[in-house]
């Protein structure tokens, strides 16, 4: 059971990789992320900060059915869906440091171009929901495999 649900949330996990960056491309303002403004592609810049989400996403997806692994399906998607938004909308108030300074800015890291201007402002009501509605529906379709395999079992 577990070698399949593993599998599934990897699987998932990959799709999820895919969703978060086809929305943080699209997104992402293509004057403040381009080349010639960050010294990073804007498809770079979207890369990274995926991979970020991703990850916040998995951590969240396992604390959640790790808290509630015999309550059901729901609780545990709602829970890492909420964990996943609070997570992503609270981004731009702990990356911006104040006066036009970002955290990470000018490293390997640096994602501010998500930040800046009005983008900033947008980012926890347009791509915060979006991920974590992701996140819900990703958790929901694990949870209903992992029933299905339980009810195999029996």
């Amino acid at each position: 059971m577990r070698t399949l649900t593993g599998r599934t949330r990897i699987i998932s996990t990959g799709a999820y990789l895919v969703i978060a960056l086809v929305v943080l491309y699209l997104y992402a303002d293509p004057y403040f992320c381009s080349l010639s403004k960050t010294g990073q592609s804007r498809l770079l810049v979207s890369v990274k900060l995926a991979l970020v989400c991703s990850f916040w996403d998995l951590a969240a997806g396992w604390a959640a059915v790790t808290m509630f692994r015999h309550v059901g399906r729901t609780i545990p998607a709602l829970f890492a869906a909420i964990i996943v938004a609070v997570g992503l909308a609270s981004t731009p108030f702990w990356i911006y440091r104040g006066y036009g300074k970002f955290l990470f800015e000018n490293t390997a890291a640096d994602v501010s171009c998500f930040f800046t201007e009005g983008s900033g402002v947008a980012f926890p009501f347009v791509v915060a929901p979006a991920l974590g509605l992701t996140t819900f529906i990703r958790e929901w379709q694990i949870g209903k495999r992992d029933a299905e395999v339980q009810q195999l079992e029996l």
